[in-house]
């Protein structure tokens, strides 16, 4: 894997895509460009598909039927190619480490278990437990998920799922796992891992999706100050030039964002 080469380019390219909405998936990435463990968040592909959904009583379980088409966070008909690496936590954990996996079988199982969730109605029900973010890469197309008590979150809006239970049965034999797995790999590509991760959760978020470049700063720099301090970033390396941030990684390797959306009318 060749995370060096391709981690500055990899940032750049995908954080500008972060504001967009969760039903549009990002742009066709370059297999070449993608390692097998790397975790690179875009947008959240969910998909939208005609279909009636029954009301169902709300006194009941809260749930009012969608006034748009119901969501399929993963559909098989239009999904971007197989799984090639992906990555989760669990949200009610305020710093919980993120579980990785590119084992094509594991894989393979969580492809089979999102292929099997459905999206039933919204809901007005929250939850501060059983949360999930999940970043995956596709060998065209990267995105985010996140989960909430088994339902999907998508701007703001909580939907309640069929199908979760093998999902989250997927998701804990990856993080068994996981210590063993991780074994395949330096430490030094787990700590650039680590920076990864934290970046694009705060990126792929929908509040900084929204913000403008300098809210988009003021939620940034304190996520990478912070990584600094860790150890995980180079002491004295982050460079904020207005509309770009740049780090290194303790290993010399370059990160950067990109705070600005891109805009191709500009190439």
């Amino acid at each position: 894997m060749n995370i060096k080469k391709k981690s500055f380019i990899l940032l750049f390219s995908v954080i500008c895509a972060f504001a967009s909405g969760c039903t549009q998936e990002s742009p066709p990435a370059d297999p070449s460009e993608r390692s097998a463990y790397s975790s690179a968040a875009a947008d959240v592909s969910t998909e939208s598909k005609a279909e009636t959904v029954s009301s169902q009583d709300s006194s009941e379980n809260s749930i009012t039927a969608p006034t748009e088409p119901p969501l399929y966070p993963w559909d098989s008909d239009k999904r971007k190619g197989d799984l090639v690496e992906i990555s989760f936590r669990h949200t009610e954990e305020a710093e919980s480490e993120y579980f990785k996996t590119d084992d094509k079988e594991m894989l393979k199982k969580l492809q089979n278990a999102l292929d099997g969730i459905k999206i039933i109605g919204e809901s007005d029900k929250r939850y501060n437990d059983s949360g999930i973010i999940l970043f995956y890469t596709q060998k065209s197309n990267s995105g985010r998920l996140n989960f909430e008590h088994g339902g999907l979150l998508c701007d703001g809006v909580r939907y309640e799922t069929e199908g979760y239970e093998e999902l989250e049965n997927v998701l804990k034999e990856i993080e068994e796992a996981y210590p063993e797995w991780s074994k395949k790999y330096d430490e030094w590509i787990h700590r650039m891992s680590v920076v990864e991760d934290t970046v694009q959760e705060t990126a792929s978020s929908d509040e900084y999706k929204k913000a403008d470049i300098e809210k988009r700063r003021s939620m940034i720099l304190p996520v990478l100050e912070k990584l600094e301090k860790d150890g995980y970033i180079k002491p004295g390396s982050i460079y904020d030039s207005g509309d770009t941030i740049t780090y290194s990684y303790i290993d010399g390797a370059s990160g950067g964002i990109m705070l600005r959306e891109f805009d191709p009318m500009m190439n």
